[in-house]
């Protein structure tokens, strides 16, 4: 639960027994149900070798292909060159709509980042633009946006910003114009999904299956013998099958023939 102009604050805390306690203090402070943060420890202290992987596991997303165009907001309205396109120009563009925009062309595909639950990065993403009918060539959306500022803002101190919060793209799904934060949030929210998913526990259920067969007898057998079973081990289990592990899950919940370990 986040209210508006809420700042985050680090509470120190200490593992004692498998429980979370104040470091200066045996209590954790009283906390709102509901809240949500972050505990940050040594991967050595991780005893768990399935979620330790988990939390430190790399993806790379391919976003965009080559010769994909995106637009790289400036927000400084006293520039004029040629190569601005306003806001007005684009249709449904969220969250800037009072910046102006100069057009990129990647040479090279841009990808996401992923490492566990860290903050994704882009990587690739080379690219060219024109400014003054003059032809630049980058290597990255930071990089070009830096070119930029450098030729454009000649004044400022600092010539970096955010790929994230300044480059824009076409969402052809919801014909909106939105930047890559917003792409960013969409997959990390998925990986998310994917954590709750492998970590949730099931028991064996309410309902007896003799007939089971294939995937559903195998975790049947394997909860009699374990007690429980973990999402990250059903996903193992139908990894040699077509069949989508969430959907497995939902079916045998539905079946009763497992049930959420609360």
């Amino acid at each position: 639960m986040k209210c508006e102009g809420d700042n985050f604050v680090n509470i120190p805390v200490k593992i004692v027994n498998g429980k979370v306690n104040y470091l200066y203090g045996n209590e954790l402070p009283v906390i709102i149900d509901g809240a949500v943060g972050e505990l940050k420890i040594y991967e050595s202290s991780l005893r768990d070798d399935d979620i330790l992987r988990e939390l430190q596991e790399y993806n790379n997303i391919k976003l965009f292909d080559q010769d994909e165009v995106l637009f790289l907001a400036i927000k400084n309205k006293s520039i004029s060159i040629q190569e601005l396109v306003p806001a007005s120009k684009f249709r449904n563009i969220e969250t800037l709509s009072d910046a102006d925009f100069i057009r990129i062309q990647l040479f090279e595909p841009l990808y996401l980042d992923m490492r566990g639950t860290k903050k994704a990065t882009l990587s690739g993403g080379g690219c060219k633009f024109m400014i003054d009918g003059k032809d630049f060539e980058a290597a990255s959306i930071n990089n070009a946006y830096t070119i930029i500022s450098e030729k454009i803002e000649r004044n400022r101190k600092s010539h970096t910003g955010n790929a994230f919060e300044l480059c824009y793209y076409y969402d052809l799904l919801s014909d909106k114009w939105k930047n890559l934060e917003l792409l960013r949030e969409h997959y990390e929210m998925i990986y998310g999904e994917e954590l709750y998913f492998n970590n949730k526990t099931y028991t064996i259920g309410k309902i007896y299956m003799p007939n089971l067969n294939g995937e559903m007898l195998h975790i049947v057998q394997y909860i009699l013998e374990k007690g429980k079973i973990a999402g990250r081990v059903i996903r193992d289990i139908s990894s040699s099958s077509n069949i989508n592990y969430e959907d497995l899950i939902e079916d045998m919940l539905r079946k009763k023939i497992i049930q959420e370990d609360l």
